[in-house]
């Protein structure tokens, strides 16, 4: 199984494990969206690593019951995720200039 499938089922875990339907069925309406994303930030060298050492640390607060340090490394991941993707876009505009 490779990785990009195991972050798709990490995430599904996480989402329905808190049981905020909202959120999950916002998740759902993005899945799309977040698929395409996923797959520009893992084209950066070091991204599959540095995701899955955050990973590990949010199931690890999880498993030890630190949900608040759960809350906030998850949102040190996503903005992390973001900030992946802005590197992406940057990147792919830049070589995209070079090769007009």
């Amino acid at each position: 199984m490779n990785f990009t499938r195991l972050d798709i089922e990490f995430h599904d875990l996480i989402l329905n494990i808190c049981g905020n339907k909202w959120l999950i069925q916002m998740y759902n309406n993005l899945k799309n969206h977040i698929e395409r994303f996923r797959i520009r930030s893992f084209s950066i060298p070091g991204t599959f690593s540095k995701s899955l050492n955050e990973h590990c640390k949010i199931l690890d607060a999880v498993k030890k019951g630190e949900l608040e340090v759960a809350k906030k490394l998850s949102k040190i991941h996503m903005i992390k995720a973001f900030e992946n993707i802005s590197k992406y876009e940057t990147t792919y505009k830049e070589k995209k200039n070079i090769q007009k």
